[in-house]
């Protein structure tokens, strides 16, 4: 620093990019926090105590999908950010074809998880918690389309539109809280599982639909991928 090898520089443009690109993750980190706790909280006040440790039990094992979409996320996002810039119509049905293969595997792996948990529950819990296996297809069904949700969030950060991920979470969140209480009312527990899955598809949906609209890939036979929505 004293021989001037290293000079510090302020560069307000550089630090307006990062705040606008970070800053919206903290409403979308939240709202990600309030769907991740608010179906215990409905049950243990709707319902009882007892129940959402049967709740809690089945949801560790349905959780598992995460572990697989998070570790697969965290390898996919180094290559699809050097493969995403100036990517050719190749390079875009490249990426195309590898997120339609995730997205397959995950659906597989989330209905063998299902299955294989029944099968060790009994061998993990005494007889009194066999009830926490009507959960786990729901909540692995839930985070498996989370995974979806999840390859499409590196679009957003590509085009620095993470604003629209606080916009989906956020809203997501406030669809989880409604429907949280409504089905569980209708369905009971179980209930808080069909919130679960609605919520996160709801913004799956919506970040594909962005997605699409503003950086159009050829996700569909016969839609021209150089023109939006």
């Amino acid at each position: 620093y004293k021989r001037n090898y290293i000079r510090l520089k302020f560069s307000r443009e550089k630090v307006r990019s990062i705040l606008n690109l970070s800053l919206p993750l903290i409403p979308h980190i939240l709202g990600g926090i309030v769907m991740g706790m608010s179906d215990r909280l409905f049950i243990e006040h709707m319902i009882s105590l007892e129940s959402v440790g049967f709740y809690a039990i089945g949801y560790s094992f349905g959780k598992i999908i995460a572990l697989f979409t998070d570790s697969f996320i965290k390898a996919w996002g180094p290559w699809f950010y050097k493969s995403i810039i100036d990517a050719s119509d190749c390079k875009k049905r490249e990426i195309v074809k590898y997120t339609y293969l995730y997205i397959v595997a995950v659906f597989i792996l989330a209905g063998m998880t299902s299955w294989m948990a029944k099968l060790i529950l009994p061998f993990m819990v005494t007889e009194s918690f066999f009830d926490s296996g009507q959960f786990i297809f729901w909540i692995a069904l839930g985070y498996a389309v989370q995974g979806i949700y999840k390859i499409f969030f590196p679009y957003l950060v590509h085009i620095s539109r993470t604003w629209f991920l606080a916009v989906s979470t956020v809203f997501a969140a406030i669809i989880n809280i409604v429907l949280n209480y409504f089905l569980i009312i209708e369905f009971g527990a179980i209930g808080a599982t069909y919130a679960t899955v609605i919520s996160f598809l709801v913004s799956a949906t919506m970040v594909f639909w962005y997605q699409n609209k503003n950086y159009p890939m050829p996700w569909f036979m016969g839609i021209d991928s150089n023109k939006g929505l």
